[in-house]
C-alpha cells in the first residue's frame, strides 16, 4: 500500500478512513516506544466528549442535529499513537487521499471548515471534488441521500484528522457504491 511519497490512495467510502487508521497505527507502533504516557492512553479509558453542532441548512430544510456523543480528534490520534508521528512531521505532506463516495455531500467544504474551526485544525492544503462518472443528481433530503452525505462528511473529516497536511480528493459518484455490487 505504501509505494512512494507521491502515490495517491484510492479507497471507497469508510475504507478510506479505515485504511488511514491502519497505516497510521502500523507506522505509529514502530515509533510507540518513544511515546509519552499521554500518547499511550487506551481509547477505552477516555471519556467520550459531547459536541453540539449548529443548525444545518440543506436546501430549504433547516435541521438541528441532536447532541452527538463521540470522540474528538485528539482522542483518536492518541488511540492510534499518531501524536509522535505528527510531532515528527509525518502528517500526510506531499500525499493525496482519494475518497470515493456515492452522491457526496452538497455542503462538504463548509462542513470540513466548521469541523476544522471547532477542533482548531489547519485546513487541508486542498479539497478537490470531482465527478468522473458524470454529474450528481440534484440533492433531495431523503434518508438515503442524507445518509450518503453524512458518510461523505465523516470520511473527509476523519481522513483529514489522520493526515492533516494531505490533499483530499473527493470523488463523488452518481450511483450507489456498494463494494463490487454497483458503482465503480
Amino acid at each position: 500500500m505504501l509505494r512512494s511519497r507521491r502515490t495517491a490512495r484510492v479507497l471507497t467510502g469508510g475504507a478510506a478512513v479505515a485504511a488511514a487508521l491502519a497505516v497510521a497505527a502500523a507506522s505509529a507502533t514502530h515509533q510507540a516506544e518513544g511515546a509519552s504516557r499521554a500518547d499511550r492512553v487506551p481509547l477505552a479509558s477516555q471519556a467520550a466528549s459531547v459536541i453540539v453542532f449548529p443548525q444545518v441548512h440543506v436546501g430549504h430544510i433547516r435541521r438541528t442535529p441532536a447532541l452527538t456523543l463521540g470522540y474528538v480528534p485528539a482522542q483518536i490520534r492518541a488511540a492510534y499513537f499518531l501524536n509522535p508521528l505528527l510531532r515528527a512531521g509525518v502528517d500526510g505532506r506531499k500525499q493525496s487521499i482519494v475518497i470515493v463516495d456515492s452522491f457526496g455531500s452538497p455542503t462538504i467544504a463548509h462542513d470540513l471548515a466548521v469541523f476544522d474551526r471547532h477542533f482548531k485544525l489547519p485546513a487541508p492544503p486542498a479539497l478537490k471534488i470531482i465527478h468522473p462518472a458524470g454529474p450528481i443528481p440534484p440533492f433531495k433530503p431523503t434518508s438515503t441521500r442524507l445518509g450518503w452525505a453524512a458518510e461523505t462528511t465523516l470520511d473527509v473529516e476523519w481522513a483529514h484528522v489522520m493526515a492533516p497536511a494531505a490533499r483530499i480528493v473527493l470523488v463523488e459518484t452518481p450511483t450507489s457504491e456498494n463494494e463490487g455490487t454497483s458503482g465503480f
